[in-house]
């Protein structure tokens, strides 16, 4: 993401939002950053960059949380990136 007459090495964003799946189901989110993230979905931290791990390939780092989720049920997110 580029924002104009912004340095991208000081860039901080907060996306909030409700998640409803389909179906019930084990579901996995994956995240890929150069720097710091964290996933909050329905109150729970389960993305936080402590337990990233780096992909050898793109130079970013590469982050998978598995959740079971229930169809229907709106989940608060919270997607914080720096």
């Amino acid at each position: 993401m580029v924002i104009p007459d912004v340095a991208s090495n000081y860039v901080s964003i907060i996306w909030k939002g409700f998640l409803k799946v389909p179906t019930s189901d084990n579901y996995v989110f994956q995240a890929q950053a150069n720097d710091g993230i964290k996933l909050t979905l329905n109150n729970q931290v389960i993305i936080e960059n402590s337990t990233i791990v780096a992909d050898e390939l793109s130079g970013h780092r590469v982050i998978t949380a598995p959740i079971t989720l229930v169809a229907g049920t709106f989940y608060p997110i919270q997607i914080e990136y720096f």
